[in-house]
């Protein structure tokens, strides 16, 4: 799976006049000169189009398809029910399950940085998935075609994110 740079909001914090102002701000990758401590937030995507279009338009139908159940009385367990038990819920879902990619298994990732358009260097690191996380993966699937409901009730949708300890590959 090729991955590239993504960009994701991140909580920002500062004064303004005295005041106390909390916003977002898009981290991106960036230059971090040499000898300095500048945090940094890495993320990636993948780079496949297609893929990327085809998640969002799964989730434009599910945003359209849960307009038509949402009632002024109707409360987020009865919405997520209405919505699981739709035709395009269930085909999405299937389509995901059939397409989905952490399995219970050994990694490898690749990273690739360029110093100046002239030093190339690769570095590589190990990490494994085991079954009980793979399982809690998938259970981010059947979350994630839900998350809509909770933006509209102002709930978290909380999926599963754990922290993996990456071993640097060394080759040996």
């Amino acid at each position: 799976m090729l991955l590239d740079w993504s960009s994701f909001m991140i909580p920002v914090f500062q004064s303004v006049g005295g005041n106390a102002v909390t916003t977002n701000e898009i981290a991106r990758p960036f230059k971090v000169e040499s000898g300095s401590l500048y945090p940094v937030f890495i993320e990636f995507a993948s780079t496949n189009i297609q893929e990327s279009n085809r998640l969002t338009e799964i989730y434009n139908t599910i945003s359209l398809e849960l307009a038509g159940i949402m009632q002024p009385n109707i409360t987020i367990e009865q919405a997520k029910y209405a919505l699981a038990n739709s035709s395009s819920y269930q085909t999405f879902r299937d389509e995901l399950l059939q397409n989905f990619y952490w399995k219970a298994d050994d990694y490898v990732i690749v990273l690739t940085i360029t110093y100046n358009d002239t030093k190339t260097q690769q570095y590589k690191f190990k990490f494994s998935i085991d079954a009980s996380e793979a399982a809690a993966f998938k259970g981010n699937i059947e979350k994630s075609l839900q998350c809509a409901v909770d933006e509209i009730y102002r709930v978290p949708t909380n999926l599963f994110c754990p922290q993996k300890e990456f071993v640097l590959d060394d080759g040996k």
